[in-house]
């Protein structure tokens, strides 16, 4: 099931200029996209913070979901050659509900999965390894969770200047 809808709250790194938004990414044309500004080539989201950030794409849903595929088109010559995803609980008063003990967490983010895109222009599709696991069931303790975050983080570009540029983007995954 397609996860983004209408009401996702769509958030970016940066953004070249208006014409190339984040608007763009899930509005289903081919002729759109969304252009990050400059940013590192190689970056990895761990280093001191004074390096600079790495581009993301961060959506925020109205429920908690589990990905299980993200798809993503990038621009020859501008895709993220290493990606992370992230994804966190936001209580409604913005507390952090989650808990990444045994994870990897930076600012109540867990690290779900890393995924290796190619540099062409074609759309690509990852199998997330959370997916592997079946769905929670009512009233079983589990140690999966749903999310109502997910972050996208390009850790690595394909571009000298570390631009990333995104046609099309799609999470698929299950609505608890």
């Amino acid at each position: 099931m397609d996860l983004i809808t209408s009401s996702t709250q769509i958030r970016v790194s940066s953004t070249l200029e208006k014409s190339s938004g984040k608007k763009n990414l899930t509005d289903g044309s081919p002729e759109t996209c969304w252009s990050s500004t400059q940013g590192y080539p190689v970056l990895r989201y761990f280093r001191d913070d004074s390096q600079g950030t790495p581009q993301y794409i961060q959506a925020s849903f109205d429920s908690l979901i589990l990905p299980q595929v993200i798809s993503l088109t990038f621009q020859g010559g501008f895709a993220g050659l290493r990606c992370a995803l992230y994804a966190r609980s936001r209580g409604i008063n913005g507390d952090d509900s989650s808990s990444g003990k045994d994870k990897i967490e930076r600012d109540g983010w867990l690290l779900l999965d890393r995924f290796f895109p190619e540099d062409v222009n074609r759309k690509q599709t990852f199998s997330l390894a959370a997916a592997e696991d079946s769905p929670p069931t009512e009233g079983i303790d589990t140690p999966r969770q749903g999310y109502n975050q997910v972050k996208i983080v390009f850790e690595e570009s394909s571009d000298f200047f570390g631009r990333i540029v995104v046609y099309d983007l799609a999470i698929e995954g299950i609505i608890l």
